[in-house]
């Protein structure tokens, strides 16, 4: 699924494919209500698997083809969520890290604002060029 990160349907989603009642997704499911509660919700767009969330900072699924985005899984057995930032079709991922549901408020928050910057910084680069080297 591909939508808008306000989009309700990612929180249905998880509770149609995991049981409404199943508690071992819960953490995952208050992530996404977290997630979609924050100002810069409006500002992202998201996709989904059984898996992972992906967080783009692109608005459209066109645009989110080339651009930088934040992943998030959760893995029930471990209680834990494992978080970073890629770059779509370059493989590599960088912050990737470990956190427990309790973390993952202030760890996520610290990616998707460095998502936001890297992608606002990108898009002015694209618009006027790269800055000239001060010297």
């Amino acid at each position: 699924m591909r939508a808008p990160l306000e989009d309700r349907r990612f929180v249905t989603f998880l509770e149609e494919l995991n049981g409404i009642n199943d508690q071992n997704w819960q953490p995952m499911i208050r992530a996404i209500s977290y997630l979609q509660a924050q100002a810069y919700a409006l500002r992202l767009h998201a996709s989904t698997s059984l898996t992972e969330l992906l967080i783009h900072a692109a608005r459209t699924p066109d645009s989110s083809a080339k651009s930088l985005y934040v992943a998030i899984a959760y893995f029930p057995h471990k209680q834990r969520f494992r978080l970073a930032m890629g770059e779509a079709g370059s493989g590599r991922m960088s912050h990737k890290n470990e956190r427990e549901p309790s973390q993952f408020p202030i760890c996520v928050d610290s990616l998707i604002n460095g998502l936001l910057l890297q992608s606002e910084e990108l898009a002015r680069v694209d618009k006027v060029g790269p800055r000239p080297l001060s010297g």
